[in-house]
């Protein structure tokens, strides 16, 4: 970790934490049940370097994952991670009935730009924080064109929690019929 904050000049500066990278999500596309994120990076140094990287979802809750996980984060107020896009069939026929009507039979496209401008705000408020920004884990997730490894990450009492959260803000609650069911 030390080469790597000395190569991005952090070590013994009294300025205000700069980061280190700048990022914009240029855009998705949709593969199946799939949404990929074009990445686009650039190395704030005399170098310049960009790279476009493209990742999924699953690798934004890998790097929220590896931020909560690696070091000591007690006490850090880590951003929120947007909510996961939907891109069922019967979800977008819900949304298009829900702003078009129930009797219309149209359906609305995919509009993930406003997807993109979360992701985008998540990952610029991860650089922009003094200890979150010089992690070595997020700089190779901004620059590494191969993916990180996708695994299932285990879920704490907290998470189902939050997830519920989200279901409940979203409007996802679940009726008696399927209450009765689980029991």
């Amino acid at each position: 970790m030390d080469s790597f904050q000395e190569a991005n000049g952090d070590i013994g500066t009294e300025k205000p934490f700069q980061p280190w990278f700048s990022v914009a999500v240029a855009g998705a596309t949709k593969d199946g049940d799939i949404i990929k994120y074009d990445l686009k990076t650039r190395k704030l140094d005399e170098s310049g370097q960009e790279v476009v990287v493209v990742r999924q979802y699953e690798d934004f809750q890998w790097l929220e994952h590896c931020l909560m996980t690696q070091h000591d984060v007690t006490g850090v107020i880590l951003p929120p991670l947007p909510l996961r896009p939907g891109v069922s069939a019967s979800g977008a026929e819900a949304k298009s009935k829900k702003q078009l009507g129930s009797s219309s039979k149209a359906l609305i496209g995919d509009e993930f730009h406003k997807d993109c401008r979360s992701l985008e705000k998540y990952l610029q408020l991860i650089l922009k924080h003094d200890l979150l920004g010089k992690n070595e884990t997020l700089g190779k997730f901004l620059t590494d064109t191969e993916a990180p490894t996708r695994a299932k990450i285990k879920k704490n009492i907290l998470s189902n929690l939050s997830k519920a959260m989200d279901e409940a803000r979203k409007g996802g609650q679940i009726g008696r019929a399927s209450c009765r069911e689980r029991v």
